[in-house]
């Protein structure tokens, strides 16, 4: 296992894969120049060009197939979004939804779970070969230490976990999804990232982090690994002095619960 011996360039793998923000975004913007750029793109390993698409791209009425479209002509092929927790689990109990939202939701280990948008995400990516990294991540008010708080740890990382567990059986190899949707030629995700950037109090607002993130961690890897073991457990990105923060968490006992370190340089 590589966990402790991850050299340079292994690290740097998401970089390659995932490529950061600002790259991803003037690969969409060379579309005219796509034609001249087909043959350098087929000449790239698998998944070597991708993006991260999150904010507008989901909104209501927004065209999200024409701008998945757009990413395959311009040679993507995969794409790191959220999957945002406290948006399809907003209720912690059936008694809680209103009647008029009810059909929308299913029972996952009794807690009503919306995959409407998440399903057209998926879908969408699964028609156009597009691969997909969630982060998982945004604790709903019932599950939130801190209700109401973006940046809110979960009170309980079992409950985080069972969410990531529910992913899985839904997206993951033989899961519910795919059986439901015949007519797509099956992608099932096999690479999950817990949460991003914990380090810093805008996505995680109890510092310091490291002994917090690793109890999510370590349950939410055991979670996914019992419903998919051959699933890539990706480390939260660590963002600048990531070095420094990676020490951390090997010192509060993460440094074999992961495959992948990812760095946000």
């Amino acid at each position: 296992m590589p966990h402790a011996k991850l050299t340079l360039s292994r690290t740097l793998t998401p970089v390659r894969t995932l490529v950061i923000t600002a790259l991803a975004f003037a690969l969409l913007a060379l579309s005219p120049a796509a034609e001249a750029n087909a043959k350098a793109i087929k000449k790239t390993p698998p998944n070597f060009f991708g993006v991260v698409g999150d904010g507008p791209l989901f909104n209501a009425g927004f065209d999200l197939g024409a701008q998945y479209s757009r990413m395959v002509s311009t040679g993507v092929q995969s794409m790191r979004t959220v999957f945002n927790w406290a948006a399809m689990q907003p209720y912690q109990t059936f008694e809680e939804i209103p009647e008029e939202q009810r059909s929308r939701f299913r029972d996952e280990g009794g807690v009503p779970t919306d995959y409407t948008e998440l399903d057209r995400l998926v879908s969408g990516a699964a028609q156009r070969r597009i691969s997909l990294l969630p982060v998982i991540m945004v604790a709903p008010r019932w599950a939130a230490r801190h209700p109401g708080q973006f940046a809110s740890p979960p009170t309980d990382p079992e409950q985080y976990a069972a969410f990531a567990g529910a992913l899985a059986r839904r997206y993951g190899p033989g899961g519910s999804f795919w059986s439901e949707h015949t007519e797509l030629i099956r992608m099932p995700i096999r690479s999950w990232q817990f949460w991003n950037e914990p380090s810093f109090n805008t996505f995680w607002s109890d510092q310091p982090f490291a002994e917090d993130y690793v109890a999510l961690l370590r349950a939410s890897r055991a979670a996914v690994k019992a419903v998919d073991p051959r699933a890539t457990i990706v480390l939260a990105g660590l963002p600048n002095k990531s070095w420094s923060s990676l020490e951390k968490i090997y010192k509060a006992g993460g440094r074999k619960l992961f495959d992948i370190a990812a760095f946000h340089p």
